[in-house]
């Protein structure tokens, strides 16, 4: 009778994981094209333009670059790993020229020698003119990654979604 408990609890405890009771959704690697949440995720971190960067940020009063990806995606429960280099590891990697809202677009500043910036995607103007937000040393706010700094530093861009 004990055993049968036990398996019944564990039953329980799996659906209730499985459907979303206790846990966020990973960011999917299916190709798909998720456009209500692609939309929350870009809404959410306009939200933030003209907060100020602080190391280590992940509120209003202050964000670094991977803290404003983190509260973005959160806001449309998917989960991501906190650290950009972590980041880039996540999703399909796209052509520069094939980013689209919502893809994660990657960088080595400050001489770094490994991948320390991310942004989102926000908006597809032209063929060189794509806007990103991130969070900058002097706040949170949306470039152009096409942009000669950009340009430079530019590492991958991947798909999450």
């Amino acid at each position: 009778m004990q055993k049968f408990n036990y398996f019944t609890l564990f039953l329980l405890l799996f659906s209730a994981t499985s459907c979303g009771l206790f846990n966020k959704n990973k960011v999917s690697e299916s190709g798909k094209y998720n456009t209500k949440a692609i939309n929350t995720v870009v809404k959410t971190a306009r939200s933030y333009v003209g907060t100020p960067y602080k190391f280590g940020g992940m509120d209003e009063d202050g964000l670094d670059c991977s803290g404003l990806v983190n509260l973005a995606f959160q806001s449309a429960r998917l989960v991501l790993p906190r650290v950009s280099a972590d980041m880039a590891e996540v999703g399909r990697e796209v052509k520069m020229r094939e980013v689209r809202v919502g893809d994660l677009v990657f960088f080595i500043t400050n001489n770094g020698t490994r991948i320390n910036h991310v942004g989102i995607v926000t908006e597809r103007k032209s063929a060189e003119n794509v806007q990103f937000i991130h969070a900058a040393s002097s706040g949170v706010k949306e470039d152009n990654l096409y942009s000669k700094y950009y340009q430079n530093t530019f590492v991958k861009a991947t798909r999450p979604f």
